[in-house]
């Protein structure tokens, strides 16, 4: 019995790497937190580039968690780790600092394929190559998941065969700090940027007031402002801000169709800056309600203020010669 209990709970005997060998026992292990055997539940094919793998954790332990992760390939819209719902915690994500443009919560991490892979793997115009990993359930450190996604990316790209590969060196792990805890918004800075403010027009006579903010580093490959606003339901607008070229080019590739977010892209005499926003449902819900103000030039307005975020954030950097 005491054997059965050790096979049941433990990775005694296990195997040693997982989804076709991209993944060591120790890097799901980490991803996957508590007690219990893990195992393979779907497998990628060998001799094709792209990946589908499942791994979960599971215990005979009454009342353990039995965590499951899924690593996968697939096409989406440049801009969606920082514009869709599905990554609304983009509060919390702790942003790449080397390596390819990636980021992590404690349940996603993406990691978006370098511009020069895109011609190697088929996909729509404005669709762009990334590598994805989801926990079904419970929690991870972002660190793990990033980790996971990276070593992920790495065996997409040598079965591609792309010319680069991503750093997947703990180095590049260590790298993607938590974001700073949330602090009072100074509305002379709003997000930390000097020459940025949020104008009295858009909290609509006072509906919404401005609270706290959550940045991420500067010294990321992105750069997440998470802007929180007192009002009914939590509104809050999220701010995207990358000059990576990779970032840059998925978003200029993904085409004309919109989302409730904004995007601008700023050419100046250093390189391209890229700047969006994104509006909760609650913060929409204010603008579409709001009497005194029409829908067209509430979004006239956001859109201004991306741009402003986008001039603000170049002359931080001591950028010169910009224009949209």
């Amino acid at each position: 019995m005491a054997g059965l209990m050790t096979w049941w709970n433990t990775n005694f005997l296990g195997p040693d790497t997982f989804c076709d060998g991209a993944l060591a026992r120790s890097d799901v292990e980490a991803a996957l937190e508590g007690k219990g055997r893990v195992t393979e539940s779907a497998s990628p094919d060998p001799s094709s580039y792209a990946l589908r793998c499942e791994v979960a954790r599971s215990s005979r332990f009454i009342d353990s968690p039995q965590p499951e992760f899924k690593v996968s390939f697939h096409s989406m819209r440049g801009e969606t780790p920082f514009q869709s719902r599905v990554w609304q915690s983009r509060g919390g994500m702790s942003l790449a600092r080397e390596g390819l443009p990636a980021g992590a919560t404690d349940r996603r991490a993406w990691l978006l394929l370098p511009s020069s892979c895109w011609k190697k793997i088929p996909a729509r115009s404005s669709a762009i190559p990334f590598v994805t990993t989801e926990l079904k359930e419970g929690s991870a450190r972002p660190q793990a998941l990033l980790r996971i996604t990276q070593l992920a990316a790495q065996r997409v790209m040598e079965r591609a065969g792309c010319p680069e590969t991503p750093a997947s060196s703990e180095a590049a792990v260590d790298a993607a700090p938590a974001p700073e805890k949330k602090k009072e918004t100074d509305p002379q800075q709003v997000c930390d940027t000097p020459g940025f403010t949020f104008p009295a027009s858009l909290l609509f006579s006072g509906r919404t007031q401005l609270d706290t903010e959550r940045t991420t580093s500067a010294k990321d490959r992105a750069w997440l402002c998470e802007l929180h606003l007192r009002g009914k339901n939590s509104p809050r607008i999220t701010f995207s801000v990358s000059d990576n070229k990779n970032v840059v080019a998925a978003v200029k590739k993904q085409g004309p169709a919109r989302t409730l977010g904004e995007t601008t892209i700023l050419r100046c005499s250093e390189g391209e800056l890229y700047a969006g926003l994104w509006p909760n449902d609650p913060y929409m819900d204010v603008v579409l309600d709001d009497p005194s103000t029409s829908e067209s030039s509430s979004m006239d307005a956001l859109r201004d203020l991306v741009t402003t975020l986008a001039t603000s954030q170049a002359e931080a950097r001591g950028w010169h010669g910009c224009g949209s």
